[in-house]
């Protein structure tokens, strides 16, 4: 098979040029980084970030080449003059083959329960807010942050931005995710982030303070969810007040027992659904990789 030419920007840093991405995009493309004295073929794709000038774009575009933006890591599909590569389950697999990468699918939980939740919350809003504020009588039974140092926290390496510490899953009966937003999209897509895969890979159960429907969203692509330890009717609500008592409701009665073969067997089929790397890599060839091939050929 004849690799499709893809022509990175040599400033910008897209989705092509991660390190544990590549091996996989190298199959099926032969990756560059543009030179001005080339003259290249039809077929090549040339890409661009999302939030970065798109001059480079245009002028490319203008000339009649392929242009591609990368969309993959924004809440929504942007529309832009270009092809905008864009998949609303990309954070599950780019967070599988990231933790592979740095080798928390080898990750053996000891726990001891000694918490009630775990709630990492970085940026300060209005409706997170209002959760950490109801919260508060009760967030000495939690490990959290809320715009600060979380306890044990590593904010140098590399991959800082995917630091875990075990201790904060050990010592926790669940995760409390806050999600990146918390009302519907307007388009219907529900998107799901980091935050929420994160319990999912370290073998944690979880309830989401988030959008509508994203229990369900889990589900439909093959994860199940803890409706033997919580009331997950919350998943269906839309008012952010009703929502946030639903959360209460939820750590109120939660029954602080170790966790039953049931719960024991959720959490494992999570974790082999989520590190299923054979699945993964289908995935990404079948809904990104084959379709740049198809707009390049076309």
């Amino acid at each position: 098979m004849n690799k499709i030419n893809l022509v990175l920007h040599p400033k910008e840093y897209t989705s092509f040029k991660i390190a544990y991405l590549r091996p996989l995009f190298n199959l099926y493309f032969n990756i560059t980084i543009f030179d001005e004295s080339v003259n290249y073929p039809n077929k090549t794709l040339f890409v661009t970030g999302q939030s970065f000038d798109k001059t480079w774009a245009k002028m490319l575009h203008k000339s009649g080449h392929k242009v591609i933006v990368d969309n993959l890591w924004d809440i929504e599909k942007v529309t832009t003059d270009f092809y905008t590569l864009y998949n609303k389950n990309w954070y599950w697999y780019n967070e599988s083959l990231w933790y592979q990468s740095l080798g928390y699918n080898t990750y053996a939980p000891n726990r001891n329960y000694s918490k009630l939740a775990f709630m990492p919350i970085n940026q300060k809003k209005s409706y997170r807010d209002l959760l950490v504020n109801k919260l508060s009588s009760r967030l000495d039974q939690f490990i959290y942050s809320y715009n600060s140092e979380l306890q044990g926290d590593n904010k140098t390496g590399l991959n800082w931005q995917r630091y875990f510490n075990p201790t904060w899953y050990d010592s926790t009966y669940f995760s409390l995710v806050v999600e990146t937003k918390v009302r519907a999209s307007a388009t219907g897509t529900v998107f799901i982030s980091e935050k929420t895969y994160k319990p999912i890979a370290l073998q944690h159960p979880f309830l989401v303070y988030g959008p509508p429907n994203i229990l369900t969203s889990l589900k439909d692509n093959g994860f199940v969810t803890y409706e033997n330890l919580f009331d997950e009717s919350y998943d269906q609500l839309t008012d952010i007040d009703t929502k946030v008592t639903a959360m209460l409701d939820n750590v109120d009665n939660f029954k602080q027992v170790s966790y039953d073969r049931l719960t024991l067997d959720k959490i494992q089929h999570n974790y082999n659904h989520f590190f299923n790397k054979s699945l993964i890599v289908n995935k990404i060839k079948q809904e990104i990789i084959d379709p740049l091939i198809e707009y390049a050929e076309t």
